[in-house]
């Protein structure tokens, strides 16, 4: 069967800078809390690494079409060492005109000179990690910042007419209530955010939150936390911003474009403690010890080939977490044939029970209906359980 391959699109540099003055009780992201000197350092080396990547010529001449610096808490980076990151890869691979270039900030971190630095440096779009806009669910979360400094930071982005400003959110925290939540998004809205995620408190195995739930010390109640996320995503929505992924809301030309990089199955370059790259369905993550960041030599790094069926699988699994959903053009391009033919007896009971449906939205596409958000990944494992049975 002739395949054509999709169109490649321009692909991202993540950068994961792993440091955090306090590890929150509930993350399990690679993280360190940082010691004299490990912060120059870091930035150094990420500047070697960025110019060797480049010397590769694994991405063959693409153009990076947007940068993220992610954590772990980037806006500890002295903004001289963030914009020695974006120069680097400029000479390294180039920027695509109008490139994306994101800063995760904690609020304590932002302020008026660090905020001009970031600017000066090419960073275009700021994501404060708000997660709660009140004082008993920042201290249950054991934030390190008070409602007042969250309200503040982004007061601060506006001023200083950051074009992207994003915020982050955490729903379903025990004891928030409807009044609560409800304030903490409409403070976000009226401040000027252009990009909001809101995401529901997610327990992790190994975390001390997790210990904590599976000794019965705390209860996570499921019904609530849907209760908050759909709640925020109604007051959103009514202030002018529109759910794009499941977890992501945008005002117009304001989407994510690194993270669509992700859940369209394009490519990027990671780097950092644990950070992960995807070439042409090649996987590989790198060592998530932070000594091998700060030493002279080659990262070890895990790789993985995928197959054609787990590039399957993700292009479901990702698709529908978009608002847009599964692109079938893509989707057959992988080589394995169509989501009819794979999946055909759950994709008829999906579509018949009102879950899922066909759009015609830029072409032909599988999509989530809108008030079903929430079912992505249980969707997804109902087409794995019928595709893995497929020879």
């Amino acid at each position: 069967m002739s395949v054509t391959a999709p169109k490649l699109s321009a692909p991202g540099l993540y950068i994961h800078a792993p440091f955090c003055r306090k590890i929150c009780h509930y993350c399990d992201f690679t993280v360190f809390e940082p010691k004299t000197g490990q912060g120059k350092r870091f930035g150094e080396r990420l500047v070697e690494r960025i110019e060797e990547e480049g010397r590769r010529g694994r991405f063959g001449g693409r153009r990076l079409d947007s940068i993220y610096f992610g954590g772990g808490t980037p806006s500890l980076l002295a903004p001289r060492a963030v914009g020695e990151v974006i120069e680097a890869a400029g000479r390294a691979f180039g920027l695509s005109a109008g490139a994306e270039i994101t800063l995760e900030a904690n609020p304590e971190s932002v302020n008026e000179r660090r905020i001009e630095g970031w600017l000066s440096a090419g960073v275009n779009r700021v994501s404060v990690g708000l997660q709660a806009l009140d004082r008993e669910t920042l201290k249950w979360l054991g934030r390190t910042h008070d409602a007042s400094r969250g309200r503040e930071a982004l007061r601060s982005l506006s001023r200083a007419r950051v074009p992207h400003i994003c915020a982050d959110l955490i729903a379903g925290v025990p004891g928030q209530s409807e009044d609560i939540w409800g304030s903490a998004v409409g403070t976000v809205l009226e401040a000027g955010a252009t990009h909001l995620s809101i995401y529901c408190l997610t327990v992790h195995a190994g975390t001390p939150l997790g210990e904590r739930v599976s000794r019965g010390e705390i209860e996570i109640d499921e019904e609530e936390r849907c209760d908050r996320y759909e709640q925020g995503v109604a007051i959103a929505e009514a202030g002018g911003l529109e759910r794009y992924e499941v977890s992501n809301l945008a005002a117009h030309n304001h989407r994510g474009r690194h993270n669509i990089t992700y859940w369209s199955g394009g490519d990027w370059l990671g780097l950092g403690p644990g950070a992960c790259s995807h070439l042409a369905g090649v996987r590989w993550k790198e060592s998530t010890e932070l000594i091998d960041h700060l030493r002279d030599g080659p990262v070890p790094a895990e790789v993985e080939v995928l197959t054609v069926g787990q590039r399957q699988l993700e292009a479901i699994m990702l698709g529908l977490r978009l608002s847009e959903g599964i692109d079938a053009e893509r989707f057959e391009a992988l080589g394995g044939g169509s989501l009819e033919q794979n999946a055909p007896q759950a994709l008829a009971e999906l579509i018949e029970s009102g879950i899922v449906q066909e759009s015609g939205i830029n072409g032909r596409r599988w999509r989530l209906c809108p008030a079903r958000a929430l079912l992505a990944d249980a969707v997804a494992e109902r087409f794995a359980r019928e595709i893995s049975l497929t020879p």
